[in-house]
């Protein structure tokens, strides 16, 4: 399926289709099973393809994956069958609900019901989903010939055993028997042009069909597709890896294969320990949240807070726990700009960091309350805790000093503090330095954006121009979308500012509004980050008495967290100046969520 798009990208002649084969090409990547994209790859790189479309068809195909064949009829009515990858993965909510109609849904129920009986285990909240989220935008399937395929996968999950590979799966389930399902033969022929052979219940399979295999009932069908021994001895060792892999998210952000890594490891984690669950439940959290999904993260945080209510908890989910768990409820309020309950998590995981002296975790609930309270426009609340999160750090964890140094730059710069904010930038670049030349880079360009945020706020752009001239600011401005979009931001406020030119104010307008399309493949949380910027360039133009384009409007208020839609509505509804306050009312919101 890939091959003909790599080569109508090649072979294109003009840029606007060369754009328009690029465009399906990366949609394409992203529907793509993990695996099925490796000889493409190097060509798809090589035409300009996107980096995130490129990482999420290199994903690892998970162990408990099943390949499954759809068919569906195309406009003219003609049958096409296809194979995806799904799991039976953690969600809160009800990730099937939009995917699968009432019949599918049900035998879906029921069999991820069936294989948590037959693995002894008591489980909920489990839902079959594609590997790739968006494989099935848009589809909704019917018909109870996924129950197979969610026995197996549920099976594999909870047992630590892998599923075979070279198999695609189908069919129904009654009782413990595999019963018929419609269109076997195209399922086969989907199956066959995949390079795999199809499992499907015995009474559609005749025999002496190699690439058909039948398989009577579920025990047959675990000895068909599941491989031998377990790999689930030690719990503690999965939860461990699953922890490396969350604090590594950031590079190249990874948050979705943590994702998908963190909610199989917390189906595994027996509920004799409470304290593993919590800290599962928490990264998950975390997880949503920097994939832009506040309801998701915030239901994770719910399960947990239910567990940590449990009598069992009371004596095995330790303070350390607790105060993750919080913080990160504060983090999610904070995205979702529910300020005053944000303040209040934060407060807590502060106390509960206290109580239970963990100085690391006091140092990063500091800090996420130092964030609410700048979100919340209380400067010098935000310089308070600030101020005693870097103390901790540079007695606890030097290394992460110029981090801390750099928040507490921008709270100084909003408390309107310049000379204490030149002090301590000038001591956060030193650190950064001395990291990158200890081989950790990545700071610089984040102590050098937040202090051009502190001289912004200060009224001095001329300085913040200066400081944003560097290559490493330069480099994360063209790559990496944090701190990049903010960098991106106040070079553009900057360069307004200190125009002499309408053509130089062009070109920092340009900067702003051109941020959703600078980064290819943007999460959601990043993605509004990005349409802030451009509603700057929208409040500048409305103050130059120009029109902005409705459309532009529309979905760069769409982007914003829901919670704001009071605020968002008033924009939409106003015109002419009351437009200009309803903006400036909005930015004020969003700038720091």
């Amino acid at each position: 399926m890939l091959e003909p798009l790599v080569r109508a990208a090649e072979d294109t002649a003009g840029p606007a289709q060369r754009r328009f084969a690029i465009d399906r090409l990366e949609r394409a990547l992203a529907c793509a099973d993990p695996g099925t994209a490796a000889d493409v790859i190097e060509r798809a790189r090589a035409l300009g393809v996107s980096r995130t479309a490129i990482e999420a068809s290199e994903l690892v195909m998970p162990p408990h994956a099943v390949l499954v064949p759809f068919v569906a009829a195309d406009a003219s009515g003609r049958r096409r069958a296809l194979v995806r990858a799904m799991i039976v993965s953690f969600d809160p909510g009800e990730a099937s609900r939009d995917t699968f109609g009432r019949v599918a849904a049900r035998a879906v129920r029921a069999a991820i019901a069936l294989a948590a009986k037959d693995a002894h285990t008591k489980v909920d909240r489990l839902h079959l989903v594609p590997v790739q989220p968006s494989a099935l935008e848009g589809v909704e399937i019917e018909g109870p010939s996924l129950a197979a395929a969610a026995y197996l996968s549920a099976r594999a999950l909870l047992s630590g055993r892998r599923v075979k590979s070279g198999l695609a799966v189908t069919g129904a389930i009654e009782g413990r028997a595999l019963v018929h399902v419609e269109s076997v033969e195209d399922k086969r022929a989907a199956s066959i042009t995949r390079g795999l052979s199809l499992v499907a219940p015995l009474v559609d399979a005749p025999r002496g069909d190699r690439h058909l295999i039948g398989v009577a009932d579920l025990d047959a069908l675990i000895d068909h597709a599941l491989e031998a021994g377990a790999a689930d001895a030690d719990i503690e060792a999965e939860v461990r890896e699953a922890r490396d892999r969350s604090g590594s998210a950031w590079q190249g952000y990874r948050w979705r294969a943590v994702r998908e890594s963190i909610a199989r490891t917390l189906v595994r984690v027996p509920e004799r320990r409470p304290d593993l669950r919590v800290e599962m439940l928490a990264r998950l959290a975390a997880a949503e949240r920097h994939l832009g999904r506040n309801d998701e993260s915030l239901a994770c945080i719910a399960v947990a807070e239910e567990i940590v209510a449990t009598p069992l908890a009371s004596i095995a989910v330790p303070d350390e726990a607790r105060a993750r768990l919080t913080r990160q409820k504060a983090m999610t309020l904070l995205t979702a700009l529910r300020l005053r309950e944000a303040r209040a998590a934060a407060k807590k995981s502060v106390k509960l960091a206290e109580r239970g002296h963990l100085r690391g975790e006091l140092i990063a609930s500091l800090g996420a309350e130092g964030l609410v309270a700048l979100a919340a426009k209380k400067p010098i609340d935000a310089c308070t805790r600030f101020v005693i999160a870097l103390g901790h750090t540079l007695e606890h964890r030097p290394s992460d000093a110029a981090r801390s140094r750099a928040y507490y730059v921008e709270a100084l710069g909003q408390a309107r503090d310049g000379k204490r904010a030149k002090h301590h930038y000038e001591l956060a670049l030193r650190e950064a330095e001395d990291d990158a030349r200890r081989g950790r880079p990545g700071k610089i360009e984040w102590v050098r954006t937040s202090y051009a945020d502190a001289l912004i706020a200060l009224g001095q752009h001329a300085s913040a121009l200066e400081v944003l001239d560097h290559e490493s600011v330069t480099l994360a401005i063209a790559e990496t979308p944090l701190p990049g979009l903010r960098a991106r931001r106040y070079l553009a406020l900057a360069t307004i500012a200190c125009a002499e030119s309408e053509r130089v104010i062009d070109r920092g307008l340009a900067m702003l509004e051109s941020s959703p399309d600078a980064y290819e493949g943007l999460e959601p949380a990043l993605r509004a980050t990005a349409h802030v910027n451009v509603l700057f360039a929208l409040r500048h133009r409305l103050g130059r008495g120009e029109s902005v384009d409705a459309r532009c409007l529309e979905e760069s208020l769409a982007a914003l967290p829901a919670s704001v839609s009071r605020v968002t509505d008033r924009v939409r509804r106003s015109r002419g100046a009351s437009r200009r306050v309803a903006l400036d009312s909005l930015l004020a919101l969003v700038e720091r969520a």
